[in-house]
C-alpha cells in the first residue's frame, strides 16, 4: 500500500514538473515572439523616425510621430508585462489547484485576440510607407530650397555685374569729361594762338610806328637844323647889308629886342602844352609838336593795358607786365629828369637873356636861343625814345619767347592728354564691348533662370499641396493608430486570468492535441483511482497493524 501510495505521489510529482515545463516552454515561446515582433517593429520605426528627425523639417509631425512611436512602444512593453504578470498568476493557480479545473476554455477568444493583433501589426507596419512618402517630400523641398539659394546666388552676380557696370559707366563719365576738357584746352589753345599773334602784329605795328616816328623827328631835326642855319644867315648878313639908321629906331629895335627873348612863363607855358599833348586826346585839328609822340605813347599804353588784360585773363604775361609797370615808373622818374634838366635849360635861358640884356646884341639872338633851345628838347626827347623802344621791343620779344615756350610745353601736354585719352577711349570700347557680350550672355541666363523659377514655383506648389495632402492622411493615419492603440489598452485593462487560461489551453491543445490532453486525462485517471483507494482504505470494515517505524497501517482483506 505504501509503496504505491509513493509511486502515485511521484507520478504525481513527475505530472506536476511536466506540467511545469510544458508551461514554462510556452511562456518564453510567447515571450520570445512578443520581443521578436516588437524588436521588429521598433527596429523598422526607429531608422524611420531617425531618417524623419534628420530629413524632416516639420517639428509638429516629428514630435506627434516620436510620441505616437514611444505610446506604441510603452503599450506593447505594458502588454508583454501583463502578459508575464498574467503567466506568474496562472502558474501559481495552477501549483495550487494542481489540476482540478476539468473544463477546457474557448479558442474563439484567443483567436480574435490573435487577429486584433496581426491588424495592428499590419498597421504599424504601414506606418514606414507613410514615413518614406513624408522624407521624399521632404528632400523635394530641401532640393527646391537648394534651387533657391542658387537663384539668391545667380541674383548676387548679378548685382554684382550691375554694379561694374555702374563703375564702368562712372569710369566713362570721367573718361568724357577729361575729353570734354580736353576740348578746352585745344580752344584756350587756339585763342592763345590768336592772342599770340595779335600781339606778334602790334608789337609789329609798334616797331614799325617807332620807326617811322624816329623818321619823322629826324627829318624835322634836319629841317629844324637847315631852317636854324638859314636863319643865322639871314640874321648875320642883314646887318652888313642895311643902311645906317639913326639913333632913336636903334633903341626902339633894342627895346623890341629886349621883348623878344623867351621867358619862364613863355617856356613853361610850352611845357605845359607839350605835355597836354603827349598826355591828353589824340585831336586831329591841331598839328602841335608832340601830337606824334604823344600818339606813340598812348598807343604804346594801350598795348600795354591790353597786354595786362590778357594776362589777367590766361594768367601767363603778369610778370612781364609787372616789368612794364616798372618801366613805365623807371621812364617817369626820367620824366622828372628831363623836367629837371628843362629846368636848368631854364635857368640857362635866363642867363642867356641876362647876357642878352647885358650885351644888348641883334635881336636875331633870340630866334637863334628859342631854335636851340626846341633842339635840345627834340634832341633829348629822341634820345629818351631812342632809349626806350629799344628796351620796350627786347622785354616784349622776350615776353614773347616765354610765352611761345609756354604755348609749346602747353600743345605737348595737349597731345599727351590727347594720347593717353585716345588710349582710355580704346579701353572704353573694349570694355563697352565686353559688358555687352556678358550683358547678351547674363540676360540669356536670367531668362533662363526665370523659368527654371517658374517651374521650380510650379512644382513648390504642387509639392505642398502634395504636403498639405499627406498632412491630412497621415493625421487621419495616427489618429485611427491612436485610437487603435486607446482599444488595446482598453483591452488590456479589461484583460482576465481566465481567459487568458482558457485561451492558454486551448492553444495548447491545438498545438498538442495528442500528447498534454492524454496526459491529462491519465493524470485524473490516476487522481481518481488514488482518491478510490483512499476512500476504500479509511473504511470501517479494515483491520489496522502497526509497522515497525510507529505508524498504522490497514490491515489486507483475504488470505495473506
Amino acid at each position: 500500500m505504501t509503496k504505491e501510495r509513493l509511486k502515485e505521489e511521484g507520478d504525481i510529482i513527475k505530472l506536476d514538473s511536466e506540467l511545469k515545463s510544458v508551461v514554462d516552454s510556452w511562456e518564453s515561446r510567447v515571450i520570445q515572439l512578443t520581443t521578436d515582433i516588437v524588436i521588429e517593429h521598433l527596429s523598422t520605426a526607429k531608422p524611420s523616425t531617425d531618417n524623419s528627425s534628420n530629413e524632416h523639417r516639420d517639428p509638429e509631425n516629428q514630435t506627434l510621430l516620436k510620441n505616437d512611436l514611444e505610446q506604441v512602444k510603452h503599450s506593447v512593453d505594458e502588454r508583454v508585462g501583463a502578459l508575464k504578470t498574467q503567466l506568474d498568476s496562472l502558474r501559481q493557480e495552477l501549483e495550487q489547484e494542481k489540476f482540478k479545473t476539468s473544463a477546457l476554455p474557448k479558442v474563439d477568444q484567443f483567436e480574435s485576440l490573435r487577429q486584433e493583433f496581426e491588424t495592428a501589426k499590419i498597421k504599424v507596419e504601414s506606418l514606414p510607407g507613410l514615413e518614406g512618402q513624408l522624407i521624399k517630400l521632404q528632400r523635394e523641398l530641401e532640393i527646391e530650397r537648394q534651387k533657391q539659394s542658387s537663384h539668391s546666388e545667380l541674383e548676387g552676380r548679378l548685382e554684382k555685374l550691375q554694379q561694374e557696370l555702374e563703375t564702368e559707366r562712372q569710369k566713362n563719365n570721367s573718361i568724357s569729361i577729361l575729353w570734354e576738357h580736353y576740348q578746352r584746352l585745344q580752344e584756350q589753345q587756339l585763342v592763345e594762338k590768336e592772342r599770340g599773334d595779335q600781339l606778334e602784329r602790334r608789337v609789329s605795328d609798334l616797331v614799325s610806328q617807332a620807326s617811322e616816328a624816329r623818321l619823322i623827328i629826324d627829318k624835322r631835326e634836319e629841317t629844324d637844323t637847315v631852317q636854324i642855319r638859314q636863319s643865322l644867315r639871314q640874321s648875320i648878313s642883314t646887318p652888313t647889308q642895311a643902311s645906317p639908321t639913326p639913333a632913336g629906331s636903334t633903341a626902339i629895335k633894342y627895346d623890341d629886342f629886349a621883348s623878344m627873348p623867351v621867358t619862364r612863363v613863355e617856356l613853361d607855358k610850352a611845357l605845359r602844352e607839350v605835355d597836354e599833348i603827349m598826355a591828353g586826346k589824340d585831336n586831329l585839328s591841331t598839328n602841335k609838336p608832340g601830337r606824334k609822340t604823344g600818339r606813340i605813347l598812348r598807343s604804346l599804353m594801350a598795348d600795354l593795358k591790353l597786354v595786362e588784360s590778357d594776362n589777367d585773363q590766361s594768367g601767363e604775361l603778369q610778370s612781364n607786365i609787372n616789368e612794364l609797370k616798372e618801366w613805365v615808373k623807371t621812364h617817369e622818374q626820367k620824366l622828372t629828369e628831363q623836367a629837371n634838366t628843362n629846368s636848368a635849360v631854364q635857368s640857362r635861358l635866363e642867363a642867356l637873356r641876362s647876357e642878352q640884356d647885358s650885351e644888348r646884341s641883334t635881336p636875331s639872338l633870340s630866334n637863334t636861343v628859342s631854335s636851340e633851345v626846341k633842339q635840345i628838347v627834340r634832341v633829348e626827347i629822341s634820345s629818351r625814345m631812342h632809349e626806350a623802344l629799344p628796351r620796350i621791343k627786347e622785354r616784349l620779344e622776350s615776353g614773347l619767347s616765354e610765352e611761345a615756350s609756354k604755348r609749346q610745353s602747353l600743345e605737348e601736354e595737349m597731345k599727351r592728354v590727347a594720347v593717353e585719352s585716345m588710349a582710355l577711349r580704346e579701353q572704353m570700347e573694349s570694355i563697352k564691348s565686353r559688358l555687352q557680350e556678358s550683358g547678351l550672355g547674363l540676360s540669356e541666363e536670367a531668362q533662363e533662370h526665370k523659368k527654371e523659377l517658374a517651374s521650380l514655383a510650379q512644382r513648390i506648389a504642387s509639392a505642398e499641396s502634395a504636403v498639405t495632402m499627406g498632412r491630412g492622411e497621415t493625421a487621419s493615419d495616427i489618429e485611427e493608430l491612436r485610437m487603435q492603440s486607446a482599444n488595446l489598452r482598453a483591452w488590456q485593462d479589461s484583460f482576465t486570468t481566465k481567459s487568458l487560461c482558457k485561451e492558454i489551453v486551448d492553444y495548447i491543445n491545438a498545438t498538442v492535441p495528442n500528447g498534454l490532453q492524454r496526459q491529462m486525462i491519465d493524470l485524473v485517471y490516476r487522481v481518481d483511482r488514488f482518491e478510490a483507494r483512499l476512500n476504500t482504505a479509511e473504511a470501517t470494515g479494515l483491520k489496522r497493524r502497526r509497522l515497525d517505524d510507529g505508524s498504522v497501517a490497514a490491515a489486507p482483506r483475504g488470505p495473506q
